[in-house]
């Protein structure tokens, strides 16, 4: 009862469209349904021996995540909730991967430095995680190096936001989204 209007408010701090309200529900009944469904989780993990740890276990708790959040963002994105049944419709009406080779999403504003950056981007934080998961660097944490070590990653890492970021070529300012508040 009391994820109701915390939901509700959740959405409504957005914007007051009803985008918005229905993304906080949206949350609301996927958490609910969570919940709901936890007992029958806990019996097919009981009665098969599953290991929850396991990589054929966690992959598909990934990807489920995964999808409900890319459901949300289109509900949160759309113009009203008519709009986002289209765009839900759209995803499964007329699909096609030809665009992935045939050359449109090069049309699409984007060249292929832009995906060169994003490939290096995704390298980066693979690289990072693995460090991170492995323990590479032991319990050590950025804030762990000496002063001048650490200005000199952070300098670095906000000059290639600069570099790469929104400032390249054909740059046009668009608003934050919660620049409004």
């Amino acid at each position: 009862i009391c994820l109701l209007p915390v939901w509700l408010c959740n959405g409504l701090w957005h914007g007051p469209a009803w985008n918005y309200i229905f993304n906080g529900i949206y949350y609301f009944i996927v958490i609910l349904a969570g919940l709901a469904l936890d007992p029958v989780r806990d019996m097919v993990i009981k009665k098969t021996g599953a290991n929850p740890q396991a990589l054929y276990w966690r992959v598909p708790q990934i990807l489920k995540t995964w999808v409900i959040i890319f459901v949300g963002e289109l509900l949160f994105r759309a113009n009203g909730l008519k709009a986002a049944l289209v765009m839900y419709r759209n995803l499964f009406v007329g699909f096609s991967l030809k665009p992935l080779w045939d050359g449109t999403l090069l049309g699409m504003n984007l060249d292929k430095g832009d995906y060169l950056i994003v490939v290096i981007s995704v390298i980066v934080v693979a690289i990072v995680g693995f460090i991170k998961e492995k323990k590479c660097l032991g319990d050590k944490t950025l804030s762990d190096f000496k002063l001048p070590v650490r200005w000199i990653i952070y300098l670095a890492l906000i000059l290639a936001v600069l570099t790469f970021g929104a400032y390249g070529i054909g740059y046009s300012e668009v608003d934050l989204i919660y620049a409004g508040f």
